[in-house]
């Protein structure tokens, strides 16, 4: 779960861990963070965490993912910063967390945790989604989502041509045959 969690912070900036920490406000030291905000993941006394991820894409692109927090030299703490970079783009924060859901890996962190905390024993919890939201994660995840696009495409040109057909069958309507 700590490599699942640091998967977590590198892409979306949370984890499951903390989306799921109860309470509103913690005080360490100087800090005044809420018990969901990441920078409570840095050690007692350290002065910087940081989680980094080199992947491929579902676009075929090589990508890197940083998540950084660090105390400045006052020892406070900085806000949590995340970067995308590929190639010669470096995208930061809502920037990055939207190329990331978008495009580099195309689910959102609720779905890039059920997909990857099936193994870690939340096979249930997946059973449990509303199918809507279970069909998306499987489409996603096995490529067939184009089948869907076709069929939606097949459903609009049935309704143009059923269309087309009743006009057709309303101007002859009127016609009587010897």
């Amino acid at each position: 779960s700590t490599i699942l969690d640091s998967i977590c912070l590198a892409l979306y900036n949370t984890t499951p861990r903390l989306n799921g920490a109860s309470g509103t406000k913690s005080n360490f030291g100087t800090d005044n963070i809420t018990a969901r905000n990441t920078s409570n993941l840095l050690r007692h006394g350290a002065r910087q965490a940081s989680a980094v991820l080199t992947f491929r894409g579902t676009d075929g692109v090589e990508y890197v993912a940083a998540w950084q927090v660090k105390r400045n030299r006052n020892y406070k703490l900085t806000s949590p910063e995340l970067t995308l970079t590929w190639g010669d783009t470096t995208v930061r924060n809502a920037d990055a967390i939207r190329k990331i859901t978008d495009e580099a890996v195309g689910l959102d962190f609720d779905q890039f945790c059920r997909t990857t905390m099936l193994a870690q024993g939340q096979f249930t919890q997946f059973l449990k989604s509303k199918d809507d939201e279970k069909s998306e994660i499987l489409e996603k995840l096995t490529g067939t989502s184009i089948y869907s696009e076709i069929g939606k495409k097949i459903e609009v040109i049935k309704k143009e041509k059923e269309a087309e057909y009743n006009a057709q069958k309303n101007l002859t309507a009127g016609i009587v045959l010897m």
